[in-house]
Order: C-alpha cells, then structure tokens, then sequence
C-alpha cells in the first residue's frame, strides 16, 4: 500500500513546517528590500549634484582665460657711439650719450737701496796760513805752489795767491800772512792728517825755503779711496717703476670708490699720468735714495640707463611700425674702441638686440571667441598669423564653452 507523505509527517508537523517556511520568506523579502536603497541613493546624489552643477555653470560660470604666445622676431644693431663729456642728453642721429670725468691726484715717497757700486777717490782739503818772514815785500805764489807737511803728506794750493811782506815793529820783522786753500796731491784717509807745519820745496836751496813756511790749524779733511754704492739711471728706473704701481693702485682704488654704482667704469678707460717726480741726480752717493712722485688717474664714465635709453631709442626707431619691442629681452654689448680724455670722449663699439612682436587686438579675439567651444576656439586662434602658441583655460573646468558675456572672458598676452 502507497504511504502519502501525510501518511509519514504528521498533519500538526506539516502545519508547523509551512510557517517557518513562511517567516524565512518574509526575512529574505526584508534583507533584499534594504540592498536596492543603497544602489539607489549614490545615484540620486550624482544626479542632483550635475544638475546643480550644469545650473551653475550655466548661470554662474566664471569664464575663460586665454593665454596668448605672439610669434616674436630679432632686431639687432650695431655701431660706434661717443660718451662726450660735454653733452647733455642722448642723441641718437649724433650717436652721443653723456660722459661724466672723475680724477683722483695723490702723492707718495719711499726710500729705495741703491744697488750700484763704484770705486771713489776723493782727495783731502784744508786751509793752510802762509808765512813771508822772508822780507817786506810781498810774493806771489803761482797755482799749484806745493807744500809738504811735517810728515811728508804734499799738498797743492788751489789758485794763484800774493803773500803780504812782513813788517818791522820794535826792530824786529813781523811776518806777513795769508790763509790759503790747498788740496792732497793723492787720494786716500792718510791725507786726513791732524795740524802740521808746511815747507815750500819750490824756495828749496834758496834763502826763501827758510823764509816761507805755512801752518794748519785744523785737520785735512775729505780724503778717500774706496768703493761705495751709487746711484745709477737703473736705480732710478726701479724706483719709478716700482712707486708709480703703488700711486695709480691706490689713486684707481680712491677713483673707482667716488663712482656711483649707477655708472658704467671701464678698466681700460682709466688714464694714469705721472704730474711730477722728485729724483736725485744719478751722481750723488749713497745708501739709500728718497724718490717721490706725485700722479693722477682719470676716467670718463656713463650712466648704465642713458645706454639703456640710447639703444631702447634707436631700436624703436628702426623697427617696423607694425611691431613692438619686449623690452624685457633686450642685450647690450659693449667694449671700448678708443679713449681720448684729453678731449673728454670715449668711443664705443655697441650691439644691441631685442625680441618684437606684433601687437594682439585682445578686443578682437574676444568678440570672436564668445560662446565659443574650446575647439572652436583653438580653430580660430590658429589661422591668427601673429600668434606662435595659445593656452585655454575655461573656468570652471567642466564648463563646455566660452561664457556669453565679453567681461568674463580674459585675454593675456604673455612672453617669453
């Protein structure tokens, strides 16, 4: 006999199976209700934060920024301009800045050793009193008249001379006397004698040579043989060379301290001139000499601007009319071709150069760029002949195309 499964399961069981089964249907409807709400919120948000943001920047846009690159060219220059002292302002058909001359004067001295040698002779002097007891009548001595001392030291008067005749007083002749100056026949210290008694060997086997006689009443002096340093034209050299470094150093440094950052100083522009040297003659001996020389530097400076003016003014004169100079680009080379200041002038070889542009009509791009995409905008911006690149900056970045209002979009032109 076929069993049922009412047969097996009692109906009280089968009743309370059905309801369990029931309630696990129920909690799977609540646990998969909860899971699509989640789904669902996320979206909801996104799509009211675009609307608001599509309302936004539609009412709200902030605008556009084009940044603008123009295609730039070099103008270059080159020439010859005068710094003149005596102008007063740049000319640029005369080619002429402004010069401005500053000088610093010193002077200095120092002792310098003297390096010659030389072998020096010189002879003894003094003074001799010459006795005539001899008569009263006068003699003449002739030039050269030789006098031998007591210890045999000949010595020679210097110039022709008369010795008085004596004189009788009381019966008894009184020599007559001259004082003489007289010079050692030989060089050398051993002419260098103390006071002496003098015989004439001229007058010698006459009645003269006892008649005749001189005296010394203070030592010979003066007599040398040796060798001793001496001043040599060299030495001198040396001395001038070496304290007119040392002046122009120091009258450079005091020059370029007066001079105002503001001016242009070239190095070689700077004149040094030696105004006066005080040098002993290359005869006087010695150890040591004292030279002093007294000099000046001078130099004729410009003002960095009135270069900078001068080659902005000629450029601007030699661009084309349709362009305009960036300033910000401009080269100035210069270097020194000739130096007169005497004349208060320098000339200098100048080359400049600058980057031109042609100008963008920002009021034109404008009117052409509203409501635009940012392709229709790369599309016009690229067949513009003057610009080299452009950058397009829509603000707020999700915005889709230029605002319709002029005053929001913003054109700048930017160099490089």
């Amino acid at each position: 006999m076929t069993r049922r499964i009412t047969d097996i399961i009692k109906p009280g069981e089968i009743k309370k199976k059905e309801k369990i089964s029931t309630l696990k249907k129920e909690e799977e409807i609540k646990l998969e209700r909860p899971s699509f709400r989640i789904f669902l919120i996320p979206i909801i948000l996104v799509i009211i934060i675009g609307v608001g943001l599509g309302i936004f920047s539609y009412y709200f846009s902030l605008g556009v920024k084009i940044i603008i690159q123009p295609k730039q060219d070099i103008l270059s220059s080159q020439m010859q301009v005068t710094v003149d002292k005596g102008a007063n302002d740049i000319n640029i058909f005369a080619k002429i800045i402004p010069g401005h001359l500053f000088q610093e004067e010193k002077t200095i001295s120092q002792e310098f050793p003297i390096t010659g040698k030389v072998l020096k002779e010189t002879k003894a002097e003094g003074i001799i009193r010459v006795y005539n007891k001899y008569s009263t009548s006068s003699q003449i001595l002739v030039a050269t008249t030789r006098f031998i001392s007591s210890d045999g030291k000949l010595f020679k008067s210097l110039e022709r001379v008369v010795i008085p005749g004596g004189k009788y007083e009381k019966g008894k002749l009184q020599p007559g006397y001259l004082d003489i100056k007289v010079k050692a026949d030989q060089p050398g210290e051993d002419y260098n004698i103390e006071p002496s008694t003098f015989s004439i060997p001229g007058f010698a086997g006459t009645p003269k040579y006892t008649g005749f006689y001189g005296k010394s009443f203070e030592p010979m002096k003066g007599g040398f043989r040796g060798e001793v340093a001496e001043l040599t034209e060299k030495d001198i050299e040396n001395a001038k060379n070496s304290l007119s470094q040392r002046l122009f150093k120091e009258t450079r440094n005091n020059l370029k301290s007066k001079i105002f950052p503001d001016f242009v100083l070239i190095e070689e522009a700077i004149k040094d001139r030696i105004l006066e040297t005080s040098l002993p003659q290359t005869s006087v001996s010695q150890e040591t000499v004292k030279v002093e020389i007294r000099g000046i530097s001078e130099v004729l400076v410009f003002k960095k601007t009135d270069l900078e003016n001068f080659a902005k003014e000629t450029l601007l004169f030699q661009k084309p009319a349709d362009k305009k100079l960036h300033q910000e680009s401009l080269k100035i080379d210069y270097s020194l071709v000739k130096s007169e200041i005497d004349l208060g002038k320098l000339t200098l070889e100048l080359q400049t150069s600058v980057k031109i542009f042609s100008e963008i009509d920002e009021a034109q791009i404008k009117e052409n760029i509203v409501g635009k995409t940012p392709s229709q905008i790369r599309e016009f911006l690229s067949i513009q002949p003057q610009i080299e690149k452009t950058e397009i900056k829509l603000l707020p970045f999700w915005s889709k195309e230029a605002p319709k209002n002029i005053e929001k979009i913003k054109v700048e032109t930017r160099l490089d």
